[in-house]
């Protein structure tokens, strides 16, 4: 196993052409046993995981000044293979997508998701996720969460602030199972943009997603 101590800054880069270049892996070995990345930070001491060219945190690490700023995409993923990873008090962003939950089921809590490429948080591959996320802030991705293949069927969202995504908060691909997001801010006190609630104002979500009853106003 591996833990990272509340404070740690890392960057990464490279995140360029096809695939996760640049990403961290959680995976495992039929010899190793099972790996497990235990990132817990504080509420006044996150764990920052960002691009070398953010200056925001841990200074000017690629050494050129003001000549070039982050943006997402600059770096790949974090991608949680194995069950047992935790994730909690963390800032992620300029990534290709904060993370990448393949067949797995990380607790994602306490963290701000942000200026992701692609997405905060994307799905694959698994009928039986029982993720833990909750109170987490994903927002300034494309889509906040994408569900893809089959794992919509046992994955909640709770208790989360999914807002100034680009296209859509919560996508769910399949729709052939529902998505409970119950109980998140979206944006916007009328809720989120639905054919179901023609008022909304808050992030767009797709069918197969059930966002009602929603917060009115931010999760603190």
């Amino acid at each position: 196993d591996l833990n990272i101590d509340p404070g740690t800054v890392i960057k990464m880069g490279d995140g360029s052409g096809s695939g996760y270049r640049g990403s961290i892996y959680v995976l495992g070995d039929t010899e190793l046993g099972t790996g497990k990345l235990i990132a817990d930070g504080e509420e006044d001491n996150k764990i920052i995981f960002t691009s070398y060219r953010d200056d925001e945190y841990g200074g000017d690490t690629n050494g050129d000044g003001e000549e070039t700023s982050p943006a997402p995409g600059d770096w790949g993923t974090i991608c949680s293979y194995t069950d047992g990873n935790v994730f909690d008090n963390l800032i992620v962003r300029y990534g290709k997508n904060a993370f990448y939950v393949f067949n797995s089921s990380p607790q994602i809590t306490n963290n701000l998701l942000e200026y992701s490429a692609n997405y905060g948080i994307r799905f694959y591959n698994g009928l039986n996720l029982n993720p833990l996320i909750e109170s987490n802030t994903i927002r300034e991705n494309r889509y906040g969460v994408y569900y893809n293949d089959y794992s919509p069927i046992s994955v909640a969202l709770n208790n989360n602030n999914i807002y100034n995504n680009s296209q859509y908060g919560v996508y769910n691909k399949r729709a052939s199972g529902i998505i409970n997001a119950q109980q998140n801010w979206w944006g916007d006190a009328s809720g989120p943009k639905h054919s179901s609630n023609p008022g909304g104002l808050g992030d767009r979500v797709s069918d197969g997603v059930d966002f009602i009853p929603w917060l009115d106003g931010l999760v603190q």
